[in-house]
């Protein structure tokens, strides 16, 4: 993001908000209720697999959004937006199913 002018940056970052931090947090949160189930909330439920499949993605997700991967940090941004996006929808119809 070096090529970026300060307030280029807070519109780039007011814009990808939904597609990164909002949907990470979802996800989190999805993936907290797929390991509970309707149970009440324990810590073992955080060391189930589903969690941290899910926790461990968001993880590496914001790490690579940290790094300049790629050429081109739009198309970079763009990507990982798509697929914290897929990995929400997929939560979303697990949690639907039960």
């Amino acid at each position: 993001m070096k090529e970026y002018q300060p307030m280029n940056i807070t519109i780039l970052r007011t814009t990808t908000s939904i597609g990164v931090h909002l949907a990470w947090t979802a996800i989190a949160g999805g993936a907290l209720i797929i390991a509970k189930r309707d149970k009440n909330l324990e810590l073992s439920h955080f060391m189930k697999s589903q969690f941290i499949f899910f926790f461990s993605s968001i993880i590496l997700m914001h790490a690579l959004w940290d790094m300049d991967l790629l050429i081109n940090n739009l198309l970079q941004m763009v990507i990982l937006i798509i697929l914290a996006w897929i990995e929400l929808f997929v939560i979303i119809n697990a949690v639907l199913k039960k």
